[in-house]
Formats: C-alpha cells, structure tokens, sequence
C-alpha cells in the first residue's frame, strides 16, 4: 500500500511540475543552492512567496519571487527556475530552460494570483515547506479519507464536494431496453459511468435474439420447420421433408448400423452462383443435446446414390438430395423426441469455433 502511495504522489508532481510550469532545472550551483536569473527589476509586487493547493487543501508547490526576479518553484525534491519579466502591464514568468510553457499574474475577486498551465498560485507564508513526494502521498491519502468520511451513504468526494455514485455495479443503471445491456465502467469511483450497448450473448429470457445467436443457445431465437423454405445463406433457401430411419445391412446380414435420413432440397433464389455447401455443414442433435453428423460411406441395402455431398447451384437452380446421419454403429436404434438439424456455415469439423449464422430446423418425433 505504502509502495502505491508513494508511486501515486511522485506521479501528480511529475504531471504538475512538467505539463504546467516546463521543465525541471535537476541542477544545484557550487554551494548547493537553485540556480537563480538576474534580470531588470520590477519592484516590489511580486515579491513573496506563491503557494498551489490541490483539491484536498495539500500544498502541492512553492513558488518564490523577489525584488530581483529571481524566480523558483519548489515542488517536493524538485526546483524550476524561471525568467521573470513584464511587457507592458502583464508579468510573466517564463522556465529558464527554453519551455514554451509561461505563467502569468493576473488580478482575481481575491486578489492578485499567479497563473501556471491549469494551477493557480495565491501568496502564501514563506515560513511554510514543501512536502516530499513520500510525505505528500501520506498527507493526500489522509485528507482523502477525512474527507470522504463527510460523505453520505452511496457518495464519493470528487472535485471539491461530495456526489453521488453513478454506478457501482450494472444493475445500478435500470433497463437498457430490449437489445441492448447496461455496464459500470469505473465502478466506485469519481468517474464511474453506466455504459449502454447492444446484446451480443446468447442468452434465453431476455426476449431478444443478437445474430449469430440460434435457438440451441437462446431460447429467445425461432426454430426453422421442417417442410418450409428457409433461407440459410443469402442466395440459397432449405426445405427439410420426409424424416426417416434406416437400418442397413449388407446382402450377408453384415450389421452396418441405424441411421436417420432426411430429404433436402435447396433452391437458389439470388442473383449469383450460391455458396457452397458440404454434407460437413449439417449435423443432427437428438433430445439429449448428443450430436450426429452426416455419413457419405453407405453399404447394402443403404446405398444411396443421391446422397448430398456437396453442392453449388446457378440463380434459379434447385436440387433435391438425402442427408444421413449415423445414430449406432450396430443395432436398430431410432431418434425419438425433439431433434434438431443444424446447417452450421463454419462447418460441423471447425472445433472450437463460436457457430455465427447457424440456422436449426426443428421437429418432434
């Protein structure tokens, strides 16, 4: 914890020291002291000494102005020095070190202040010292918390008072509206904001189906029906009829198996050649969820020589073929329940890879 303050306060004086009053000088003269520039003198105005608070009432930088111009800031282990000069009737104070960065005093409701990128500067006593990087840490994280312990129920201090959470978890944000989800970005802090998007996970129960998402895993999506065209890609539709189960032997009584059969017809209604598609890309799942996949290697009195193996047609064309799926190796054994067969564009083979576009035609048996 102490190694996280530390690092936190060394980081919010490098950003005040380099993004709002230039460069760091880093060098000591002979007898150790800052470095100073003598320039023509201004008088006595700006003599005294400049201090910079943060938020939290901590004194974040000194910066000391005499009647010579000599001009320093102080900022933990590290000084600046500065030209002090005057064009016509604005002071500036410019890094010796060649930053294009200035800052200026100019005259505010409370008087005179002193004015570095985003920091004001008001005077200050001289008497006061500039905590280290390690004690300034310490002193912000303390009056974080006495401050914080001013704030109600449900309230955070941010920017000079307290405000109420935005968010501390999703649901903090009310409904998003059908299609689209709500998230906390920043929870518990200052910053936190409720985030709204569009549904992209497949989940049932929430009236609404994202794309790619299918009715296997959404119950919110449609299921296809057998003996209805479906569209599957965009030039070609499927019609799914005459479910079937087959048992196949051989002219020997070998025993090759139960399979479920179905016909297919596919039609080609766009304006171009179809996409292709393989016998891998469809699959059959039983009442259980347990997955079968098509089968071109057929015997005996199975044989079949209008199985679909692959296929592509022209604008126009259609093409009926029969689509087997190997249920048992051995043994007559039918499919019974609610089955579903899925035209997977992946591919049934692609392992592993989320099924985008996947359309299920359902049936009971």
């Amino acid at each position: 914890m102490t190694r996280t303050i530390v690092l936190i306060g060394l980081f919010l004086v490098a950003i005040l020291v380099v993004g709002c009053c230039g460069p760091l000088s880093g060098q000591k003269s002979s007898d150790g002291s800052s470095p100073q520039i003598q320039l023509p003198s201004l008088g006595n105005s700006l003599e005294g000494c400049w201090g910079a608070h943060d938020q939290y009432g901590v004194l974040i930088g000194k910066l000391t102005i005499d009647s010579n111009n000599k001009g320093s800031l102080e900022m933990g282990e590290y000084t600046a020095v500065f030209d002090v000069t005057k064009v016509g009737d604005k002071t500036f104070l410019k890094p010796a070190l060649g930053s294009a960065s200035e800052a200026s005093i100019q005259n505010g409701p409370n008087g005179q202040f002193l004015r570095t990128g985003d920091s004001n500067y008001t005077k200050i006593a001289c008497g006061l010292t500039v905590p280290s990087a390690d004690e300034y840490a310490q002193v912000l994280e303390a009056k974080k918390k006495e401050l914080q312990s001013k704030c109600g129920q449900g309230q955070m201090y941010c920017d000079g008072g307290c405000k109420t959470l935005k968010c501390s978890k999703a649901s903090d944000c009310g409904s998003a509206g059908i299609g689209f989800e709500y998230s906390c970005s920043n929870p518990d802090s200052c910053s936190a904001a409720c985030i709204k998007s569009n549904v992209t996970e497949c989940v049932g129960g929430d009236n609404f189906c994202p794309v790619g998402c299918s009715v296997l895993k959404d119950s919110d999506c449609p299921a296809l029906s057998f003996g209805t065209p479906e569209k599957i890609t965009d030039d070609l539709t499927l019609t799914l009829s005459n479910p079937t189960d087959r048992h196949c032997v051989s002219d020997y009584g070998s025993d090759f198996g139960s399979y479920f059969v179905v016909t297919a017809t596919f039609e080609n209604v766009g304006s171009k050649k179809s996409d292709y598609v393989s016998s891998s890309d469809i699959s059959v799942t039983d009442s259980t969820g347990e997955e079968y996949s098509t089968s071109t290697s057929l015997y005996g009195n199975c044989d079949d020589n209008n199985i679909l193996y692959g296929l592509e047609l022209m604008p126009g064309q259609t093409m009926t073929k029969n689509i087997w799926f190997r249920v048992i190796s051995q043994g007559d054994y039918k499919l019974q329940g609610k089955l579903n067969v899925i035209y997977d564009p992946n591919g049934l083979y692609n392992y592993g890879a989320s099924r985008v576009g996947e359309k299920v035609f359902t049936i009971s048996r």
